[in-house]
C-alpha cells in the first residue's frame, strides 16, 4: 500500500507542479506522512486489545479532520443546504453499506470503522445547528417567510437524497457490486486514504482557520459520541439543543459586537462550524423525516409502490426493513418524539434569537 499510495503521490504532484503553486505540491508528499503515522500507530493498538477504544478515538480524528478538509478547501462552493443534501444522500448509501457488511459477517472490528466513517464523516459534512443559525438569520434580517421556505426545503430534499442514497446502495447490493470482501477492504483502507487526505491538505493550504477545523471537530465528535451513547432520543436532543442554543447566541454576540469579535473573528466562525457542526449531525434529522414519511404510508402503498420492481434496490430495502422493523407503526411514536425534539430546538433558538437581538 505504500507503493501504491506513493506513487499515486507522484502522478499527483507531476500535476501539481503544473497548476498549482509550490506549497500545494509539496504538501502532496508530506501528506504521505499522515498513513505511515496511522499504520504505525494502528499496528501498536491492535497487538494491544484493552486499547481498541483508543482506536475508534484516532479513527474519529482522522476522518473528522479529513471532512473539515473536504467542506473547507475542496467544495467551498457550496453552500450550507448543499452540504446537507449531498451529505443526507451519502450517509444513506453508506447506511446500506453498513448493513452489508454486517449481514455477510465481516468482523466487528471493521463493520465498526465503516459505522465511525459514516457518524464522523458525514456529521462534520453535515450541521443541524447551521441549519437553525441561516433559519434564524433569514427569519429575522429578512421575513418569517423566506425562513421557513428555507427549513422546509432543506428537511424535504434532504430526506428525498437520503431516500435516492439507500437506493443506490441497495442497487449496488442486488447487482453483487458489494460483498463483505470488499467491505473488509473499504474499512482497512479508508483511515489511511483519509489521513492522507488530512496531512497533505494541512501541508498545502495550512491556515489558522484550517487547524482550528482540526481540532475543533473531532473535539464536537467526541461529545456528540458521549452524550448520544445509549439513547436514541434524548442523547441527539442534548446535543442538537446544545450546539444549536450556543452557535446561536456566538453569532449574535459576534454581530452586536462586530469590534471585538473581529480580533478573534476565525475562533468564532470556527467554533461554530466546526465544533457545533460536529456535534449537531444533520444526517439524523433527514433520517427521521425520511423515516416519518414512510410510516404514515398506507401498508398497500408500501407493498406495493415502495417495494415495486420498478424501483431500484426494493428487494434490499424491504429485507433489511423487515429484520431492522424499519417501517412498522409501532415506530412511529418515536419518529414523533424525535421529529417533536428537533421542532422545539429550532423554536427555542428562534425565541432565543429574538431576546437577544
Amino acid at each position: 500500500w505504500v507503493a501504491t499510495v506513493g506513487l499515486i503521490a507522484a502522478t499527483v504532484f507531476h500535476l501539481q507542479s503544473k497548476y498549482i503553486s509550490s506549497q500545494a505540491a509539496a504538501g502532496t508528499y508530506l501528506g504521505l506522512l499522515g498513513p505511515f503515522i496511522t499504520l504505525l500507530l494502528s499496528s501498536h493498538l491492535a497487538n494491544n486489545s484493552q486499547k481498541s477504544l483508543l482506536q475508534d478515538y484516532v479513527n474519529v480524528a482522522i476522518f473528522a479532520a479529513a471532512s473539515a478538509a473536504v467542506v473547507g478547501l475542496y467544495v467551498p462552493f457550496l453552500p450550507l443546504i448543499g452540504l446537507n443534501v449531498t451529505g443526507a444522500l451519502l450517509d444513506g448509501i453508506f447506511l446500506i453499506l453498513n448493513k452489508v457488511a454486517e449481514k455477510d459477517g465481516a468482523r466487528e472490528d471493521e463493520v465498526s470503522v465503516l459505522e465511525t466513517f459514516r457518524g464522523t464523516f458525514f456529521g462534520v459534512w453535515t450541521s443541524f445547528s447551521g441549519m437553525v443559525v441561516e433559519f434564524i438569520s433569514l427569519t429575522i434580517e429578512q421575513n418569517p417567510g423566506v425562513g421557513l421556505i428555507y427549513l422546509l426545503t432543506s428537511l424535504l430534499l434532504s430526506a428525498f437524497t437520503h431516500e435516492v442514497g439507500l437506493r443506490i446502495g441497495g442497487w449496488l447490493e442486488e447487482n453483487q457490486y458489494v460483498d463483505a470482501k470488499s467491505m473488509m477492504n473499504l474499512s482497512n483502507w479508508l483511515p489511511y486514504i483519509f489521513s492522507y487526505v488530512a496531512c497533505s491538505s494541512f501541508f498545502s493550504f495550512s491556515t489558522v482557520q484550517l487547524l482550528l477545523s482540526y481540532i475543533l471537530s473531532p473535539l464536537g465528535c467526541y461529545w456528540a459520541g458521549v452524550v448520544d451513547d445509549g439513547n436514541s432520543i434524548v442523547g441527539p436532543f442534548l446535543t442538537n439543543s446544545i450546539a444549536t442554543i450556543v452557535a446561536v447566541s456566538v453569532v449574535l454576540q459576534c454581530k452586536r459586537n462586530r469590534f471585538e469579535c473581529s480580533n478573534i473573528q476565525p475562533f468564532p466562525d470556527e467554533f461554530i462550524g466546526s465544533f457545533c457542526g460536529a456535534g449537531s449531525a444533520f444526517t439524523n434529522s433527514a433520517q427521521i423525516v425520511h423515516d416519518l414519511f414512510l410510516s404514515w404510508l398506507p401498508e398497500e402503498v408500501i407493498e406495493d409502490r415502495y417495494y415495486g420492481p420498478n424501483f431500484a434496490g426494493s428487494i434490499c430495502l424491504q429485507q433489511y426493513h423487515s429484520v431492522d422493523d424499519g417501517l412498522k407503526r409501532n415506530k412511529r411514536s418515536d419518529l414523533v418524539a424525535r421529529a417533536g425534539a428537533d421542532l422545539a430546538i429550532g423554536l427555542f433558538a428562534v425565541a432565543l434569537a429574538i431576546t437577544l437581538q
